[in-house]
């Protein structure tokens, strides 16, 4: 088949620098090949983001398009070309790529949640000179790409209700496979308390939310009451946000959910219980069909009574409404008030509008009973204010008390401190680490008196986390705040979290040959040994955003290796982490491979040539098919010369010499005697036949009769003279003799060198022989064989006739 592409244009490659330094100016070059002269556009970006685009003449040939940029800030950044020309033919072939990595200053992303931001924080961190961006939570990056510009992320008591789902599963992926640290800060919206439990940044972090090896805790206990039907699909929505504040509550907690009921009117859905089997309680809400509720004096007075029967510390009531219902009895709302159940309402879709009735009267309910109040525009907006509202049961977790901060164990993160150094701090979030717990590999640098964790780290992946659990500002660390040491303990604790900085003498290389890429770190260390028996393990994250697990195995001194599938066209990011021999940290880095496109975009004609070798080197034959259609006849003629082709035989016939190897050692070692073994199995088919009736039954009975009287006999005469034989005798007496010559099996050997009288006593006494069996076998074989041996002897002493009459 031939062809050929007159017109193309392609884009050959993007040749950037793969390491530049913050805001210094770097080049970059886009080679063309142009097969004919024509006009294209060429445009160029950076990580998706259009920086500039020209209208250029190409030439025929190769064409260079240089570029120069300076970028602001540190990260990865991802390199496109593409191309678009007159009369070009194969698009595929029109785009490339190249990656940059920019290393700066040390950048951490600062993120507060509605307390504020902690001014004493970001000043001691701009003291120590850390680039710190300071966002609030609605403010977060929506890529886990865009997190890779900086070192760290901080988060400072933000709740878990404040970001996304997808937020949170970014923030743990920067973590893992970036290397980009995570510092969280405690306080009421932090951990635990803050609905982190069973989310993705709990997976990074180095403690547990929830807690489970104390015996006295306090808890909370949650009642929701749902009037959902009065807005689109509203029941549906009821049903995923009740699941949704079940899965944030502790399996301590307590939670009920209340609904109006067509028939039995206000219920519950089921009744006030601890969340110990979350999966069973959400099962129960899939059957909920909440009706059009009356009043909330009765539904409230069923929550009330239970939340105060509770043995909870903290009591809390949701209710979603459009606000219609009666309004609850002053005695409902005084109970409230005295038992101290804080009640959040929700209002969505009110009759009258934000500024109707309905919404006054769920203002009032909150307000009155210290709870909050929300009017939800959007059923999407109902989610994450009940994740929100069902944290607050877990403020149990908020241990306020003021206590002195103990040293587990000496960490880089407290360098130069000691017990003593650090001042008394007045409340923190209960969590669990180390031992007996999921996170057993975190460090536990400081903890409270209680054993709980107060500041404890861990690698996560490629990058690391920290937790401190209790505050950066004046609740909980008033006394911190003005503590001369407090800006180097913060600096400290963001640069050990941070991204570690590609200052190793370690060397990563990366290349693509097609479908496969390959990753190679050469490690050397300052004094240019090679370091062997490194553990490293990384991640290649592809242009899709899947991502391929990494084990690089040593494949020479100081090297390591791994492959990759690549079936994309563009950049894929590489993270790699080395663990030393002893158990050590490592380093981290972070690097990229280009993919380009098929090289069969390359090949714009046939390669007649090729094939023609193929064919000579195979004895076959070219078929040119550009000038029309293909003969099959002669392409699956049978014209081909027959071949020889030789099968190795000799595993097989090893394998039957193996078999019949015992047949032969048996066939040489075996002595059979055929007659015998016929007579024996002659008698053997006589005993099984079957009977029967008439003259051959009494014939066979007979003759069987006889044949045990025989050797009963035997049996008897035996028993009386081989006992009075001595143990060894040369040669048989004469008594002897003719007392074996009369059992059987002496008559039968006999025969063969007897007379005609012998032979026919061997006759008679064949089947009587052969029917001997048992016990005196052996005695009768061993009476033989003297017997012969005593024949042998006369015979050899006397003449022939005389051997013969003696016989």
């Amino acid at each position: 088949v031939r062809y050929r592409y007159r017109n193309e244009v392609l884009i050959e490659k993007v040749a950037v620098p793969s390491q530049v330094r913050l805001e210094e100016p770097f080049a970059g070059r886009v080679v063309i090949r142009s097969y004919g002269a024509t006009r294209a556009t060429l445009r160029l970006s950076l990580d998706g983001s259009l920086q500039e685009s020209r209208e250029i003449d190409l030439e025929p040939g190769l064409n260079v398009e240089t570029f120069q940029w300076a970028l602001d800030k540190a990260g990865f950044f991802s390199v496109e070309a593409t191309l678009e020309a007159e009369n070009d033919t194969l698009y595929q072939n029109n785009e490339a790529h190249g990656f940059v990595h920019l290393q700066g200053e040390s950048s951490v992303l600062y993120v507060y949640g509605l307390e504020g931001p902690s001014e004493q924080l970001l000043d001691a961190l701009a003291h120590e000179r850390v680039e710190t961006r300071a966002i609030d939570a609605t403010g977060f990056p929506f890529q886990p790409t865009d997190l890779q510009a900086f070192d760290a992320v901080i988060l400072d008591d933000v709740a878990a209700a404040d970001l996304t789902d997808q937020q949170h599963s970014n923030i743990e992926y920067a973590v893992q496979h970036l290397g980009v640290g995570l510092l969280m800060i405690g306080g009421p919206d932090a951990f635990g308390a803050g609905g982190w439990l069973d989310t993705p940044v709990e997976k990074a972090l180095p403690v547990e939310m929830e807690i489970k090896d104390k015996k006295v805790l306090p808890k909370g206990a949650l009642a929701v009451i749902m009037h959902s039907c009065e807005f689109p699909q509203g029941n549906t929505w009821g049903i995923r946000i009740t699941q949704a504040a079940i899965d944030k509550l502790s399996r301590r907690d307590e939670v009920g959910v209340l609904v109006y009921d067509w028939q039995d009117g206000d219920k519950w859905l089921f009744p006030l219980q601890p969340a110990t089997n979350k999966e069973r309680l959400k099962r129960i809400c899939d059957t909920m069909q909440a009706g059009d509720m009356p009043g909330f004096d009765p539904t409230m007075r069923l929550a009330v009574k239970s939340l105060v029967a509770s043995d909870a510390t903290l009591r809390h009531m949701i209710i979603l409404s459009d606000g219609d219902p009666q309004q609850p009895s002053a005695g409902v709302m005084r109970r409230c008030v005295a038992s101290k159940i804080t009640v959040s309402t929700v209002a969505i879709a009110p009759h009258q509008g934000p500024t109707g009735p309905e919404v006054a009267l769920m203002k009032k309910i909150a307000r009155k009973t210290g709870g909050k109040f929300y009017l939800a525009t959007d059923p999407r907006q109902l989610p994450q204010i009940f994740v929100k509202e069902a944290t607050r049961v877990s403020r149990s977790l908020l241990v306020e008390e003021t206590f002195q901060p103990l040293v587990k164990r000496h960490s880089a993160v407290i360098k130069g401190f000691d017990q003593g150094s650090f001042p008394p701090l007045h409340g923190y979030v209960m969590t669990q680490a180390g031992p007996g717990t999921t996170k057993e590999r975190a460090e536990i640098v400081l903890a409270t008196p209680k054993g709980d964790p107060l500041l404890a780290h861990w690698r996560y992946g490629v990058g690391k986390a920290l937790a401190f659990t209790s505050d950066a500002r004046g609740r909980w660390g008033k006394d911190w705040v003005g503590w001369q040491g407090y800006t180097r303990f913060w600096a400290q604790c963001v640069r050990w979290v941070s991204k570690e900085l590609d200052d190793s003498p370690y060397l990563v290389s990366t290349s693509v040959k097609g479908d496969k890429a390959s990753v190679i770190l050469d490690a050397v260390d300052e004094d240019g040994h090679f370091v062997n028996h490194l553990t490293v393990v990384g991640k290649a994250r592809s242009p899709s955003g899947e991502v391929v697990d990494l084990e690089l195995d040593q494949s020479a001194p100081g090297r390591y290796h791994a492959d990759f599938e690549v079936d994309e066209t563009g950049t894929y990011t590489v993270s790699l982490l080395t663990r030393e021999a002893e158990g050590g940290a490592g380093e981290s880095f972070t690097t990229g491979v280009v993919a380009p496109y098929s090289e069969e975009f390359r090949r714009l004609e046939a390669n007649p040539r090729l094939l023609e070798r193929v064919a000579r080197q195979t004895q076959g034959q070219v078929i040119d098919a550009s000038g029309g259609a293909l003969d099959l006849g002669s392409l699956f003629a049978h014209d081909l010369e027959a071949d020889q082709a030789f099968l190795e035989g000799w595993p097989w016939l090893l394998g039957l010499a193996m078999a019949l190897f015992p047949l032969d050692v048996f066939v040489r070692r075996v002595a059979i005697d055929y007659a015998k073994l016929a007579n024996r199995a002659w008698v053997l088919v006589v005993a099984i036949l079957p009977r029967r009736q008439g003259t051959r039954t009494g014939e066979a009975a007979g003759t069987l009769g006889r044949l045990m009287e025989r050797k009963t006999a035997v049996r008897k005469q035996h028993e009386t003279q081989l006992p009075a034989r001595p143990a060894e005798v040369a040669a048989p007496s004469p008594d002897f003799t003719s007392a074996v010559e009369e059992s059987p099996a002496v008559t039968g050997s006999a025969a063969a060198s007897g007379d005609g009288d012998a032979g026919a006593k061997k006759t008679s006494t064949r089947a009587e022989d052969e029917a001997e069996e048992g016990l005196h076998t052996s005695r009768l074989l061993q009476a033989k064989r003297r017997a012969m041996r005593g024949q042998r002897g006369q015979r050899g002493r006397g003449t022939e006739g005389e051997g013969t009459s003696s016989s």
